[in-house]
């Protein structure tokens, strides 16, 4: 910009010394002079009728066009003037040089060419400001759209994540419904919902929750922590803990540790992971028909692990898994009904044969032992005769209530037949089925009726995997020939010959 006003500046007087030093060299007379003053005055003219006509165009005021008709005047005066000098200067014989008369052409040329160039200066300074104007509201729109063009490539590729983490998300999903119900076992089920959980969220602590009508609690079913001995005997009332409030309200709680908690109701409750352990916490209520099953909890040591978009996908997760465990109750309900004994609460026949020979392939499998206890009730016949059949269906009930308590949580207790009971004992070896046959044999022996006094007793047959059988039906053989001999030889006894 400086070097362009140099030379608007300094264009004039270049011109102006380059006339100057023609006039002096071409020695011109007074009609060469004058002639050359009016035939410069005429383009003079000329150029300001042009300028004067364009005047609207390239941007010129009022006042300027009135600066016009002034320097068009002065510029025909000028040469009258100095033609007057001129021949005034020379009849009086002065010997004046004639290059000092084309001074005032000199002037007004100098006068015109600055006024043009300075016009001309402000037309371009406008419209190159105009130019630089508008090339900055355009490199302004460039920037803008540029911000706007990131902005939308961020998201694309935010977007892009997404989908990709839905996708993954989808055939997680997709490949847990498709094994579940291959197998239908709540064991292996929730270890199936804890392995999907992980693949989904990941965690540090997952407990489901299954809920107790009748205690109206909420008490863990199955749980996966760093730290077993806080959650095995949890009991959580509804609206207690952040457990008990999702059930409560039927809605899913995303909370945080006690320096970020998440307010939840009106009473501006503040409810907060279950362990300090856990930096944040995810829990969803499982319901079915509006009835209560139970709730999941998933814990983080990582603040920003789970988000709104992670709650919402647990809370249809469990809405899913609530359909499974109702359906899956509902099977357990009629499995059991298929399998139980109506009168003593026993598992049926069938299901001891069933039992029995996967207890054996498991035995086979893993290289251990299996023991098989064949019970039966001396004289129950003239038990029903002598009391009638009620006493002895009361009487079949209190054996089996007996049985229950006497044995261990892993045996399998089956009413055989009649007044027969059978007893599976997994990993026992003989000698310890003999001493828990003895210890049932001594157990039991009065039953106190309204009346009087019965005493009962039993004679028990004991069979051993390996031992005595390889396999289910010489094991069952074995057993009930031990029976048979324990009752001929005079009944309340126990064989394992």
């Amino acid at each position: 910009m400086k070097l362009v006003n140099i030379l608007v500046r300094g264009l004039p007087l270049i011109v102006a010394s380059i006339l100057l030093r023609l006039i002096d060299i071409l020695n011109w007379n007074l009609a060469t002079y004058g002639f050359s003053l009016v035939a410069i005055a005429l383009i003079q003219s000329s150029l300001y009728f042009v300028l004067l006509d364009k005047s609207s165009k390239i941007g010129i005021s009022l006042k300027d066009k009135y600066s016009f008709i002034s320097i068009m005047a002065i510029t025909w005066a000028i040469p009258i003037v100095s033609m007057a000098i001129f021949y005034i200067f020379h009849s009086g014989g002065f010997n004046f040089s004639e290059h000092w008369l084309a001074l005032p052409m000199i002037a007004t040329t100098l006068i015109f060419s600055f006024i043009v160039l300075n016009l001309f200066r402000t037309f371009l300074e406008k419209r190159f400001g105009l130019l630089i104007s508008k090339l900055e509201q355009f490199k302004e729109l460039i920037r803008r759209y540029d911000s706007q063009l990131r902005t939308a490539i961020d998201q694309i590729k935010n977007l892009k994540s997404k989908v990709s983490k839905l996708q993954e998300r989808l055939s997680i999903l997709t490949q847990f419904y498709q094994n579940l119900g291959k197998r239908w076992n709540l064991k292996e089920t929730f270890s199936q919902v804890a392995t999907m959980l992980m693949k989904l969220f990941s965690y540090q602590t997952l407990v489901i929750f299954q809920y107790d009508p009748v205690k109206m609690i909420l008490e863990p079913v199955y749980y996966k922590s760093q730290y077993p001995y806080k959650v095995r005997n949890m009991k959580i009332k509804l609206g207690e803990t952040v457990v008990g409030e999702s059930v409560k309200t039927a809605k899913p709680i995303l909370c945080r540790e006690r320096s970020d908690s998440v307010i939840l109701s009106r009473e501006k409750k503040l409810f907060y992971p279950l362990f300090t352990e856990d930096k944040v916490a995810m829990v969803a209520p499982l319901s079915f028909n509006n009835s209560i099953i139970g709730a999941i909890y998933l814990g983080h040591n990582l603040r920003k692990a789970y988000d709104k978009e992670d709650l919402e996908l647990l809370e249809l997760i469990s809405y899913e898994l609530s359909l499974v465990f109702s359906f899956y109750q509902e099977y357990t309900r009629s499995r059991d009904l298929a399998i139980t004994d109506g009168l003593t609460g026993l598992y049926t026949h069938r299901y001891f044969q069933e039992r029995l020979k996967d207890e054996v392939a498991r035995a086979k499998r893993y290289g251990g032992t299996l023991s098989l206890l064949m019970i039966d009730t001396d004289h129950f016949k003239r038990f029903n005769d002598t009391y009638g059949h009620p006493e002895g269906d009361k009487l079949l009930q209190r054996i089996a209530q007996f049985l229950k308590g006497t044995l261990r949580e892993s045996d399998i207790v089956c009413r055989y037949g009649g007044d027969e009971f059978a007893v599976i004992l997994p990993n026992t070896n003989k000698e310890d089925a003999v001493k828990i046959a003895e210890r049932i044999r001594e157990g039991y022996k009065v039953v106190n009726l309204p009346q009087h006094e019965v005493k009962v007793t039993f004679s028990i047959g004991v069979a051993n995997y390996p031992i005595d059988a390889s396999d289910k039906e010489s094991l069952i053989n074995v057993a009930d020939q031990n029976l048979y001999k324990a009752k001929k030889g005079g009944r309340n006894r126990v064989v394992a010959d």
